[in-house]
């Protein structure tokens, strides 16, 4: 799966206008940005710890 979301947003960074457009839909019509952000806060707990 986060190979999935880093793709995603590597795309929306770097892709065609087109890539960026079906990457963020795809990005906001699940629950992907949910999961990064979790992945985020979790890294960011650890980093803490």
């Amino acid at each position: 799966m986060t190979e999935t979301i880093e793709h995603l947003t590597d795309c929306v960074a770097f892709g065609t206008p087109q890539q960026k457009a079906a990457a963020a839909a795809q990005l906001l019509s699940g629950s992907y940005l949910l999961m990064l952000e979790e992945r985020t806060d979790r890294l960011a707990l650890a980093k803490c710890a």
